[in-house]
């Protein structure tokens, strides 16, 4: 399926959508469960899809692996980095909490989010939960979630916060509706447990779902913010990097 193009990495958007920064006194490990639905557009079949996202949080630095590919984010150096460990490289951007990048691109991706609290609660693999309703308007294609969210896991919630407002910043399509964006967010209490998601493409439905599988606090491993020895460093542009992928 088509690939499309973002200026900030979208699976990291997702996770930091999805989680909060950190814990007060110790690093935090986070496995979440992705699953798309197989569907069928334009003649092309997509079949059914699993894959599993791990995270380390530390007090300034975030790693997450996702298939072949990883993302660290040095907040101590102020930098980010796109791992592809497929082909050895890895793409470096600044990052910085209270300096965002000055990059140009014309017109914005119309994002619009909405969260509405429902009065309902249930208890979702050990912890109490409860329901939101999230929709987003993003170049033309509108996706609902019903999101289920706990408050028994204990966060850093003003460095999340912090952290969220940076990563709008980054990216240049968001900036514009950045304080509605963080605002809408804010509804959402506590960490996401499991995000339900649909949007409708050309007739067809296609559904995703995300759901925290493992939480614990303890020592992120050695090296793990580390970028991989031997990796060779590529620029932005015309190499083969896609941010977000509509696979």
């Amino acid at each position: 399926m088509k690939q499309l193009k973002f200026l900030f990495p979208m699976p990291l958007l997702a996770t930091l959508l999805f989680a909060t920064l950190s814990t007060v006194h110790a690093d935090v490990f986070m496995k979440q469960k992705r699953h798309i639905d197989g569907f069928t557009m334009m003649g092309q079949t997509q079949p059914a899809k699993d894959s599993f996202v791990d995270t380390w949080f530390a007090t300034d630095k975030i790693r997450s692996d996702q298939d072949k590919s990883s993302t660290i984010v040095r907040l101590d150096k102020n930098v980010l980095y796109i791992i592809d460990h497929d082909k050895k490289t890895y793409l470096e951007r600044p990052f910085n909490l209270n300096n965002p990048i000055n990059e140009k691109m014309p017109g914005n991706l119309g994002i619009n989010i909405i969260v509405t609290p429902a009065n309902e609660n249930k208890k979702i693999n050990n912890w109490t939960c409860k329901k939101y309703l999230q929709k987003m308007d993003i170049m033309g294609m509108s996706m609902t979630s019903e999101v289920w969210a706990t408050e028994d896991i204990r966060m850093d919630y003003e460095v999340y916060s912090k952290f969220l407002s940076a990563s709008f910043r980054q990216n240049p399509a968001m900036r514009a509706d950045m304080e509605k964006l963080i605002k809408e967010m804010k509804k959402i209490k506590g960490v996401q447990v499991l995000t339900v998601t649909s949007n409708v493409v050309m007739g067809q439905t296609m559904k995703t779902v995300q759901e925290l599988v493992d939480f614990k606090e303890g020592t992120a491993p050695v090296g793990i913010f580390d970028l991989p020895a031997g990796y060779k460093k590529v620029k932005i542009g015309g190499t083969g990097y896609y941010q977000g992928r509509q696979q």
